[in-house]
């Protein structure tokens, strides 16, 4: 009854005031996001005026956002992926490069929305929410099958002991190194952790019973874009430097053969 009457009064003053309601959302998403993660009738009603916040501070109703985004970020399975930031300053090369291809991007900042977020997949149709720093841009909506690979295993192994040879050992930390094709302009190198891996670490900070989580290492990709002329010249100094070591040895051998 107490849940129907704050409920009614929130509905009314976003119909009369949605300038005021959209101010005054910083402070009331907490008390609105607990109630719909811990009454489902709440949930119900809530749905209808609960607000996104995107990272350039625009304010959408579910409904409003679902919209706004439904053309542009289907994936091959046809399924709606909601892009979130944690934080504006320290996620800001990934939403830019998002931004850039089109894409909108959630904050998702506050206390409950990791949770949230799994409530929301749950109810949602076909939809997902994906950290935009889970992955390379061209990997956070796969609109069709990956093309074939730019290197030949031989040379993306060779970059990948280049790489890990320089990486720093740090406690709970382990690092996977990658190479992409991920276009000459953008980044050389990038640094991603994947969503199921983030969000249950996360979700043991605030969750009992999950703690196991909180103990496994960060798993971070190293991605190195195999387009941009860094790592290529990277990679040709690397075969040259090769070249120079195996002749001398490859002509004692051919000797020995004759």
């Amino acid at each position: 009854h107490i849940s129907k009457k704050v409920s009614d009064r929130l509905q009314s003053i976003f119909k009369t005031d949605r300038k005021q309601f959209e101010e005054k959302w910083n402070d009331l998403k907490i008390f609105i996001n607990y109630g719909m993660l811990t009454q489902e009738e709440f949930y119900d009603r809530a749905q209808k005026f609960a607000l996104f916040a995107d990272t350039d501070g625009k304010f959408y109703t579910y409904e409003e956002y679902n919209t706004l985004i439904k053309d542009s970020q289907k994936d091959k399975e046809d399924n709606l992926i909601y892009l979130y930031a944690t934080s504006k300053d320290e996620q800001y090369t990934y939403i830019d490069t998002a931004v850039n291809k089109g894409y909108s991007v959630l904050l998702m900042d506050g206390q409950l929305d990791i949770a949230l977020i799994s409530t929301l997949e749950q109810k949602f149709e076909k939809s997902r929410f994906t950290r935009v720093d889970s992955d390379v841009v061209d990997n956070l909506i796969v609109k069709e099958d990956k093309k074939d690979k730019t290197l030949e295993n031989s040379k993306e192994e060779a970059l990948s002991s280049a790489f890990k040879s320089q990486l720093p050992q740090m406690e709970k930390v382990e690092f996977t190194v990658v190479t992409q094709a991920m276009g000459e302009n953008s980044s050389p190198v990038m640094i991603t952790q994947s969503e199921y891996m983030r969000r249950m670490k996360d979700m043991a900070n605030i969750q009992t019973g999950m703690n196991f989580y909180g103990d496994f290492p960060d798993m971070m990709n190293f991605v190195l874009n195999s387009d941009h002329k860094l790592i290529k010249d990277i990679l040709a100094d690397e075969e040259k430097e090769c070249t120079s070591v195996i002749t001398p040895i490859q002509s004692e051998i051919d000797e020995v053969g004759k």
